[in-house]
Order: structure tokens, then C-alpha cells, then sequence
């Protein structure tokens, strides 16, 4: 198999996508938008067997922390934000296996310690054994709606409460208004009202501008929609995306003036709807914060009965550098007890 990086502008990268099932998070302009927001370099591992098969993983490499003093040809990569996970035109796990640790030997030699893969929650997770220097991680549930069902049978699955809300939502005169672009500046206020709320990390706080960038990147696989309450206000907004037949849930925000009446849930109930109005087979809203059964999950689980599960990949390409990072890291300051990978990039 021959595997190599190749750069946003490879014609290979859209034409694999052209020939294997994807998400937007696979997309080249977004690999290019997340390098800007994240000042790394956006490539893509990609192979292809004797068979003809192709495989394809997007990447972000990132320049070691500067406090470490190690080597500046030293970097790590990671999976960009989202599920961008491997993708292959074969179903054989071991080919898939095989594309990993050619990815790796690919990795070393061009001064990767470190890579960190999604694996996307709504795909089978190939029934593969860890490669060398692999670990696999299980991130808990996720929750996704089966738009292939009756919307008689959502309601079943729905809790009365949740109903009860969407109904009085409806009765008050909220409505959701989909695709109206002006409001993006509305989303974006409320968003980061949302973001300062729940106390969210840095690296959430988005600006407007980045939104606008997104929308240039995804073009038509993005949407926004907005709950408008009957003073016009826009009470809650959300941006989700629409790829082969998979709607996500992306990112939202509700104004604190209106959050009693919960007007998120009159928001996901009509993307649920007009998600399966536009055939589309699956909404997935995603799970808790880190994966955890939260507050966020259980507001998730109130719309749907069906789960999958998120797993990453933590893969440690050349042990010995690796090492040296993690105890250069020590002599700044010291490990915490939480799971981070790499260690050597965890919060104070």
C-alpha cells in the first residue's frame, strides 16, 4: 500500500469523496478554515492499495508547545473538530489496518509523535485490533433521531414534558425560520450568551467572522435556523449541516432572556422535521460534554430513544519523542489526574 500527506490542494482529496460515503467534516475548505482558526497546517494521510482501494484521513499538524524546547521539526496531529474520521471505498478491516500503520511509518517520518482520530458515531467502527502504539477510547453515548420512522413514532419516544413545551412554544407564537442568513449576526450573539453561560473553554468562543468563513467553507451542506419569539426577537438560533443523507446538530445558542420557556426544543423539533421532509436518514444531536451523561445529554435524549456510540483513537507514533515530550511537560508543571491526550498539551 502507498500512503503519503497530501495538501488541501490535492485533486485526490475531492475525488475520493466524490467515490466514498462522507461528512462535511471531510471536506477540504473546512481542513483549510479549522488550519487558520487553529494555527496548524491542514493535510490528509492518503492511501491506496494494490486492489485499487482508497483511504483518506484529514489532519491538522500542529507545532509543539515552544515552553517544551524540543525540536522544531517535532509535531503531533489531530483529527479536526467534528467527525472527520478515516474513511475507505472497502469495507475490509484489515485493509483499514493496514492504512493505519503505513499512516504511522508516513507519520514518524515526517516528525509526528503524536495522532489523534475521531471515529464517526453514526458509521460501523470497523471490528479492527489496536496497530501498534493505538489506543481506543469509548466516549460514551450519543443520540441521534431515525428520520426513516413515522413522526408518529417520535412522538412516542419524545417525553410528555418536552412536548408540552414544543405545544405552548407553538401557541405563543414562536415560529422557526430557516435559512434566513441575515440572522447570523442574532446566532452569533446568542451563541457566545450561551457559551459564556455554561463557562465553555477558549477555544469555543467563535468569532463572527469565523461563522461567516464556515459558510463560505460548507456552502450548501450548512443551514442556520432561528426560533423568532413574537416580539421578533431571535430567542434561540443553530447552525446544523445536511451530507449523504446525515443531518448534525453543529452548534446553537439561546438568549437568556427566554431560556424559561426553552425555546431550543421548539428549534430541534422542527430541524427533525424538515430534516426528514428533505430525505435525509438520520439527526444527530450528539452527546454531553466530554461524553458525559449530563444535563446536555439528558436534554438530547428527551427527543429520541436511539443511541450510538463516539470512540477515538489515540495513537502514539515514535514512543521514545513522545516520552521526552511528556517529561519535558513535567518540568514545567505537573501531570494532572485526568485522561488527556497527549499529555504534554493538557491545561494548567
Amino acid at each position: 500500500m502507498r500512503v503519503e500527506l497530501i495538501s488541501v490542494e490535492d485533486s485526490r482529496w475531492p475525488a475520493m469523496l466524490a467515490r466514498a460515503t462522507h461528512d462535511v467534516y471531510h471536506l477540504p475548505n473546512y481542513a483549510s478554515l479549522e488550519s487558520r482558526h487553529g494555527d496548524s497546517e491542514a493535510v490528509a494521510l492518503y492511501g491506496i492499495d494494490d486492489e485499487g482501494d482508497e483511504f483518506l484521513l484529514p489532519l491538522l499538524l500542529r507545532d509543539l508547545p515552544p515552553e517544551l524546547g524540543l525540536p522544531d521539526t517535532w509535531r503531533d496531529a489531530a483529527a479536526l473538530y467534528g467527525y472527520a474520521a478515516p474513511l475507505t471505498t472497502t469495507d475490509n478491516c484489515q485493509a483499514m489496518n493496514e492504512f493505519l500503520r503505513n499512516a504511522v511509518q508516513v507519520a514518524r517520518d515526517n516528525g509526528l509523535i503524536a495522532m489523534f482520530l475521531r471515529w464517526h458515531p453514526l458509521w460501523p467502527t470497523p471490528e479492527r485490533t489496536c496497530i501498534q502504539g493505538e489506543s481506543i477510547v469509548d466516549h460514551g453515548q450519543t443520540v441521534f433521531v431515525d428520520l426513516t420512522e413515522p413522526c408518529e413514532d417520535w412522538q412516542r419516544q419524545s417525553r410528555s414534558e418536552l412536548r408540552y413545551s414544543i405545544r405552548r412554544l407553538k401557541k405563543l407564537g414562536f415560529e422557526v425560520v430557516m435559512d434566513d442568513w441575515s440572522m447570523l449576526p442574532e446566532f452569533h450573539r446568542v451563541y457566545h450568551s450561551t457559551m459564556h453561560r455554561v463557562a465553555a473553554r477558549n477555544s469555543y468562543y467563535y468569532s463572527l467572522q469565523y461563522f461567516q468563513e464556515l459558510r463560505n467553507s460548507w456552502g450548501s451542506y450548512l443551514h442556520i435556523a432561528s426560533v423568532v419569539s413574537p416580539a421578533g426577537d431571535v430567542s434561540a438560533a443553530g447552525l446544523f449541516t445536511e451530507c449523504h443523507g446525515i443531518v448534525q446538530y453543529h452548534l446553537s445558542g439561546s438568549d437568556e432572556a427566554y431560556l424559561r420557556l426553552a425555546p431550543t426544543k421548539q428549534l430541534l423539533d422542527t430541524v427533525r422535521h424538515w430534516s426528514k421532509e428533505r430525505g435525509n436518514r438520520v439527526f444527530h444531536l450528539g452527546g454531553g460534554v466530554d461524553g458525559q451523561k449530563d444535563s446536555l445529554f439528558a436534554f438530547k435524549a428527551a427527543f429520541s430513544k436511539h443511541r450510538s456510540f463516539f470512540k477515538t483513537s489515540r495513537i502514539i507514533t515514535h514512543a521514545q519523542r513522545y516520552q521526552q515530550a511528556v517529561s519535558a511537560f513535567q518540568n514545567v508543571q505537573s501531570l494532572s489526574q485526568g485522561d488527556y491526550f497527549p499529555a504534554y498539551r493538557q491545561a494548567a
